[in-house]
């Protein structure tokens, strides 16, 4: 509910109809269609990262989209012109991809513009004045976003961290489900290694957004610490279980006879139940009261363990 993709599909769908509702009661529909045209091609390249690269990535989109729109009213009326104009772009902003993600959908925005513009022909003044409202429309969009950013800063940051630890948690759930009987090593083994992915990916967003946040690392606040603080923990323990593995067939042929293994995978899953419900508490910018003391409960396993191990060696 809370997430980074929810919140930016709130407010990517208002800054879209916000231009036809307002145009609309004021009786010029096609105004608002241009505007929202244009809002909804820069909101392609508006994906989640610093605000450095959104805001560069939406000035590019803009730029891009004024260009072939303008280019596609100029050229609409020769089938020639028209083809060439469509392979060369095709070609130019699909290569520019190779720059990474944003560069491919401000491609992408550019195309559909282009696209959008070949439904008619007409005069050079109505091409230039509608590709106006077009570029207006795509910089109401940038300014709007750069806004939402100016007043909640860390909000991206605390979303995409939510959405780590949420990831990090089921990975937990996957570990511990390694120690449940009946469970098939190889189908959940692979299950890990796509889960792994997931949880490097959202660290990868939610470290972009936290060391490239201004605000962030030179405001000493009290959220800033704490996000910064919560993400390395985080990392850290997903670093640590990745580096312990162990032959889980083993393990319960050695102590399939006692209550061991399932007593270590219900401790791994209210960890991860810990984890997760203070992804949320993240997430929904409120405080996570809740402790766990885990220290006790893990020394208590621990002395079972020697004591079994001490046992079958004397």
């Amino acid at each position: 509910m809370f997430s980074q993709y929810l919140a930016d599909g709130v407010r990517v769908t208002l800054e879209i109809i916000l231009p036809v509702i307002i145009f609309s009661y004021l009786g010029d529909f096609h105004t608002g269609i241009l505007l929202a045209t244009g809002a909804f091609c820069v909101s392609i390249s508006d994906i989640p990262g610093p605000v450095k690269d959104k805001r560069n990535g939406m000035l590019y989109s803009i730029g891009f989209i004024g260009i072939m729109s303008v280019l596609t009213g100029l050229v609409n009326h020769s089938p020639w012109a028209l083809g060439l104009l469509l392979v060369s772009s095709s070609f130019f902003f699909t290569m520019i991809g190779v720059y990474g993600n944003r560069a491919a959908f401000v491609g992408a925005a550019a195309l559909l513009i282009m696209i959008i513009r070949m439904r008619e022909i007409e005069t050079v003044h109505t091409t230039c004045l509608e590709s106006a409202w077009i570029i207006a429309g795509g910089t109401w969009y940038m300014l709007v976003a750069i806004l939402f950013n100016q007043l909640s800063p860390n909000r991206p940051a605390q979303r995409a961290l939510g959405e780590t630890l949420h990831e990090t948690a089921t990975y937990l759930n996957l570990k511990a489900s390694m120690y449940e009987s009946g469970t098939d090593h190889e189908d959940t083994y692979k299950q890990l290694l796509t889960q792994q992915v997931r949880v490097n990916e959202k660290q990868d967003i939610t470290r972009e957004l936290l060391f490239k946040n201004r605000a962030i690392l030179r405001e000493s606040t009290r959220t800033g610490r704490m996000l910064m603080f919560s993400f390395v923990n985080a990392v850290d323990l997903f670093d640590q279980v990745n580096a312990t593995w162990y032959d889980y067939g083993k393990l319960k042929e050695k102590y399939s006879h006692t209550d061991l293994l399932p007593d270590i995978a219900a401790i791994i899953r209210r960890m991860a139940e810990a984890i997760d419900r203070a992804g949320l508490a993240i997430q929904s910018n409120r405080k996570e009261v809740t402790e766990y003391a885990w220290l006790p409960e893990l020394d208590n396993l621990k002395a079972r363990i020697d004591a079994m191990d001490d046992g079958s060696s004397s």
